[in-house]
Order: structure tokens, then sequence, then C-alpha cells
């Protein structure tokens, strides 16, 4: 084997030198182990950390893969729930006639144009949309029950009353 510190041209070191290199040699062997350490267990820590709340997942109970909804509730009808029952299909059955009817009123009281009545009908009142509303204006019109009046370049809706059956 050949003399590494001929090779470099380093003067060899004698016994003295040679011993405070392999002592210091040994403190930053020392010093290198005592900071893996300190890294090692900071790294388990954090791991425990990490692992807590999935070690706490683990040994809970298992969510179902599905909703559970409670039960339903058998309800005890009575005659007054049968007539509100009736008298709200009777009202949604004739929603159309019953919106009509209002146009018509509001046209026979007030002398309103179409925009002003869209705006007390679809507006203030929601009783339908604007398409809606457009639609049965056109539908009353077409039954003869609407007329529209033209005074000063302004047309006006004048509701005409007939009977109307259901």
């Amino acid at each position: 084997m050949k003399d590494l510190f001929l090779r470099k041209g380093i003067k060899r070191p004698d016994g003295k030198e040679l011993h405070k290199l392999v002592e210091r040699v040994e403190r930053l062997k020392n010093t290198l182990l005592e900071l893996e350490h300190e890294v090692l267990s900071e790294e388990i820590m954090s791991e425990e950390a990490l692992d807590l709340p999935i070690q706490e997942a683990i040994l809970a109970e298992p969510e179902p893969d599905y909703i559970v909804l409670e039960s339903p509730k058998q309800k005890q009808t009575t005659n007054i729930d049968i007539l509100e029952q009736e008298a709200i299909a009777t009202v949604t059955k004739n929603k159309k006639h019953i919106i009509k009817q209002k146009i018509i009123g509001v046209a026979n009281k007030n002398r309103v144009t179409a925009k002003q009545l869209k705006e007390i009908i679809v507006d203030k009142h929601n009783y339908c949309s604007k398409a809606t509303f457009y639609r049965y204006l056109n539908e009353l019109r077409a039954e003869k029950r609407l007329e529209l009046i033209n005074i000063n370049n302004k047309e006006y809706l004048y509701g005409i009353m007939k009977e109307f059956r259901l």
C-alpha cells in the first residue's frame, strides 16, 4: 500500500500530531452521531404527531358508505289537513284562471299599460313569470276578454267582463 501522505506532498505527522488528529476525528464522529440522533428523534416525533389522527381514525368506527335518514313519521291525517290539501290542489289546477282574472280585474279598475300591469302582477305580487304573464295577456286578447285602447299614442288595457265558468 502506497503512502497517501507522500503522494499528496504532505509531510507525515508525528505521534503527537497524529494523536490530536485522531482525537479531533473522534469528536467530529460523536458530534455527527448526536446530530443524527436529534434529527431522527425529531422525525419520529413529527411522524407520531401525524400518525395520532390516523391511529384515532383507524380505531374509530368506520363511517358507512350511505346516509341514514330518519324513519318517516306517520302523520295523523285530520279532516282539516284533507281540506287544506284539496284547497291547494284546487288552487293549483285553477292558477291560470285565477291569474287571468287578476289581470282583467286590475285592467278594469285602473287605466294601465301592459308594462304597468306586468309590474303589478309579476314584480309586485309575483303571481307568475314575465313570459307567462305576456302569454296570458295574448290569450286574453285572443279570447276577446281584454282590449287595447289607444289614447294619446299610448296603448292602455281594458278588460271586457264576460262570465267565465270553470
